[in-house]
C-alpha cells in the first residue's frame, strides 16, 4: 500500500507577524488555559476578523471532514453561487438525494438545509465533524423514512419465497460503505499540524477543536452576503437598471405570476424568500421519475400485502406509493403530516448563476422552473400548498412572459461575487517550505515539483492576481521552497505520482510540510515533435484497470530545445512507480490518431518519437 506521511513544523511566534491589529488577541490569549477567553462569545473585531479568514481556509479544506476527502466548498463552490453545479451533491459516504442549497445570505437564514435540519451553520458542522455517523443516520438528504427503493440491490426490499423483509439496521453487503469517526477530525487536523498558526492567531492557541473548527466556518458563511443587483439599483430609483423585459418580468413576479407570495420582496433590499417551508409537488412528481414507473406500481402492490403491512408498522396510513417513496421534506424533522413533502424556500439572489434547480436539481434552467408553476405545479399531491391549490393555479404565460420572467429573474445576480476577501490575512507567511522524501527516507533531489493553486481567491497588495500553476524543483535536501499565490492554498504535487498522497494541501499559513512518499527514482521521457506540431505542456499517461492499474500520471514539460531545422525535442520529468516497478500504460494525445504504449521505468529515460503521427 502507499505510504505518505504529513508533518508540520509548530510555527515560532515572532513579533513579525503580531501585527498590531492582532496585539490585543496576543495579549488576553493565554490568560485561560486552552484559549477559554479567545472562545469567549464575546470577541474583539481583530479576532472576529482572524476567525473569518480561518473559516475561509477550512471552508476549502478537504480535511476538516470525515473522509478527508470533501470540503465545505466541494458542494458549495463560490463560483457557482455557492451551489453545486451537479444535480445531485455528494458528501463523506456518496451521493445524495438533493442539491445543495446555497449559502448566499445565510447569516439571514433562521434554519439551514431544505428541511430546516439545523439551526445555524455552527450547528450543522458540529453535526456533520464531531459525532461519530453511519450513513443511515448522516443521510438527512434521504427522501424516506426509510432506505431508498431500489429493489433487490440497496437492502430496502427482499425477496424470498415473495416474502418481504425490511431491512432496517443491516447495511448492503456490496459495495461496503465505509464509517468515519468523525471526533478524530479535529485529531486529525493537528497531528498534521497545518493549522497551527492559524489557530494561534484566530483563538489565541493552536489548539484544533471541532468547537473552534464550527465557529470559524460559522463565521466565514456569515460574511458571505449578496452583492449589489439590477434590482437593487432599480428600487432605489435608478429606472435603467432594469431592461423593459426586467420590467414586465417584475410586473408578472408581483402581479398575476404570484412569485412574491413565497419569495417576498419586504423592505428596501428584499430576501426573496419569506424562509417558510411550502410544498410545490416537485417530491410528489419526481417519485416516478426518480424510481420508474414499474417501481411505483410494483411498491403499489407490495403495500397491498398484509404481510408487509404487518412487518412495517404504519404503512396502513400510507395513501399510496408515492407517499412512501417521496422525499418527506420538513415532515421528516416535524414528524407532522402538515409538514410532509414541504421545502424551505430559497433565496432567489444569484439565483442565474446556480442551475440546477429545485431541492432535487431536476430542472436544468430557469424556464423550466417558470414553465413548471405556470402549468400549475403538480395537483396530483394531496397536500399541495394551498395558494398553489387554490387561486394560484397556474397561469396564463404566452412565451414572452416566460422570457419576461427569467430576464428578471437574471437581474436578481449581484454584480461581485459575494464572500470575496478584502485584505490579505496578516496571518500568511512570507515563505512556504515543503520538504521530499523517498521510500528510504532520503531526500528527493532535484525532484519536479507542481504548485497548483486552490481554495479561494485572496488579493495581493490590494489586486486579486490571476492564479497559475507554477514549475518548480526540489533542492539537493528535497525542499522545494515557495511564496504563496493569490489563494488562500496551494496543492504541492510530486510531477507523475499517481498514488493518493502524492501531494499536500498547505494553506498560506503554514509554513513547513513535510511529505514521505513510496518512491524509489524518477523516469524522463523524450518526445521528438515535427515543427508544425505543437508539444503539449503535460504527458498525461493511463494504466490499463484490467491489469489492476487505473491510475493517472501526469508528466510537466521541464524543457523544450528546437535544432535547425525546426524539430523539436521535449522533456518531461516525474515519478509514477511504487517500489520501482515498471508499468504498462497509455498515451493520449489530442489530434493524435490513435494511442501509444510505452512502459513507465524508474531511473530510466524513454524516447517516444511522434514525427511521423499524423
Amino acid at each position: 500500500m502507499t505510504h505518505a506521511a504529513h508533518e508540520i513544523r509548530r510555527p515560532r511566534i515572532r513579533g513579525s507577524w503580531i501585527l498590531p491589529g492582532l496585539l490585543l488577541l496576543a495579549a488576553t490569549a493565554f490568560v485561560a488555559p486552552d484559549g477559554a477567553t479567545a472562545d469567549a462569545d464575546t470577541v474583539t473585531r481583530a479576532q472576529r476578523d482572524a476567525r473569518i479568514e480561518l473559516g475561509r481556509r477550512l471552508f476549502f479544506e478537504p480535511d476538516a471532514s470525515p473522509s478527508g476527502l470533501r470540503a465545505c466548498a466541494s458542494c458549495h463552490d463560490p463560483n457557482h453561487g455557492f451551489s453545486d453545479p451537479k444535480r445531485l451533491s455528494a458528501d463523506d459516504f456518496g451521493i445524495t438525494t438533493r442539491h445543495s442549497q446555497t449559502i448566499i445570505d445565510s447569516a439571514d437564514n433562521p434554519s439551514a438545509h431544505w428541511d430546516g435540519e439545523f439551526r445555524n451553520v455552527r450547528q450543522l458542522v458540529r453535526k456533520r465533524v464531531g459525532s461519530s455517523v453511519s450513513p443511515w443516520q448522516a443521510a438527512p438528504s434521504s427522501p424516506v423514512t426509510l432506505p431508498p427503493l431500489a429493489l433487490q440491490s440497496d437492502g430496502f426490499v427482499t425477496f424470498d419465497n415473495k416474502v418481504v423483509r425490511f431491512v432496517k439496521t443491516k447495511m448492503p453487503t456490496a459495495p461496503a460503505v465505509r464509517t468515519f469517526e468523525t471526533e478524530r477530525v479535529a485529531e486529525r487536523m493537528a497531528v498534521h499540524r497545518r493549522y497551527e498558526r492559524a489557530f494561534q492567531v484566530a483563538f489565541g492557541s493552536p489548539k484544533i477543536t471541532v468547537e473552534r473548527m464550527a465557529k470559524a466556518i460559522e463565521a466565514y458563511c456569515k460574511t458571505v452576503k449578496s452583492t449589489e443587483a439590477p434590482i437593487d439599483r432599480y428600487l432605489h430609483g435608478d429606472k435603467a437598471a432594469l431592461s423593459e423585459a426586467a420590467k414586465r418580468g417584475l410586473a408578472l413576479f408581483r402581479g398575476r405570476a404570484g412569485c412574491a407570495e413565497c419569495h417576498t420582496m419586504e423592505g428596501t433590499r428584499p430576501a426573496f424568500t419569506d424562509y417558510r417551508f411550502h410544498n410545490t409537488g416537485i417530491a410528489w412528481s419526481g417519485v416516478e421519475t426518480r424510481y420508474g414507473a414499474d417501481q411505483v406500481a410494483l411498491m403499489g402492490k407490495l403495500m397491498q400485502d398484509a404481510r408487509l403491512q404487518l412487518r412495517v408498522k404504519g404503512l396502513e396510513r400510507v395513501r399510496g406509493p408515492i407517499e412512501l417513496l417521496a422525499d418527506r421534506g420538513r415532515g421528516r424533522r416535524t414528524h407532522t403530516r402538515a409538514m410532509v413533502r414541504r421545502f424551505k424556500t430559497p433565496t432567489l439572489r444569484d439565483v442565474a448563476k446556480r442551475p440546477p434547480y429545485m431541492h432535487d436539481g431536476r430542472m436544468k434552467t430557469l424556464e423550466e422552473v417558470v414553465r413548471y408553476y405556470a402549468k400549475g405545479c403538480c395537483q396530483d399531491d394531496p397536500l399541495l400548498d394551498a395558494r398553489l391549490g387554490g387561486q394560484l393555479v397556474g397561469f396564463e404565460a404566452s412565451d414572452r412572459d416566460v422570457a419576461d420572467l427569467v430576464a428578471f429573474l437574471e437581474a436578481l445576480s449581484g454584480d461581485e461575487r459575494p464572500g470575496l476577501a478584502q485584505d490579505a490575512w496578516e496571518a500568511r507567511v512570507e515563505t512556504q517550505r515543503v520538504r521530499f522524501f523517498n521510500a528510504y527516507g532520503k531526500p528527493m533531489k532535484n525532484a519536479p515539483v507542481i504548485l497548483r493553486p486552490e481554495g479561494d481567491v485572496v488579493p495581493v497588495d490590494g489586486e486579486i492576481p490571476e492564479p497559475k500553476v507554477r514549475l518548480v524543483r526540489t533542492d539537493a535536501k528535497g525542499i522545494v521552497e515557495f511564496a504563496p499565490g493569490p489563494t488562500t492554498h496551494t496543492r504541492v504535487q510530486l510531477a507523475g505520482y499517481a498514488d493518493p498522497g502524492g501531494d499536500v494541501l498547505v494553506p498560506d499559513t503554514c509554513e513547513e510540510a513535510r511529505l514521505e512518499l513510496m518512491v524509489s527514482d524518477g523516469t524522463k521521457f523524450i518526445v521528438r515533435l515535427r515543427s508544425d506540431q505543437t508539444p503539449p505542456d503535460e504527458l498525461v499517461f493511463v494504466g490499463d484497470p484490467k491489469k489492476g492499474n487505473a491510475r493517472k500520471f501526469v508528466f510537466p514539460r521541464t524543457s523544450l530545445k528546437v535544432d535547425k531545422d525546426g524539430e523539436q525535442e521535449a522533456t518531461y520529468e516525474g515519478w509514477a512507480y511504487r517500489y520501482g516497478n515498471s508499468q504498462e500504460v497509455k498515451l493520449e494525445l489530442p489530434g493524435s490518431n490513435g494511442t501509444t504504449i510505452t512502459v513507465l521505468r524508474p531511473g530510466r529515460v524513454t524516447p517516444i518519437d511522434l514525427r511521423s503521427d499524423r
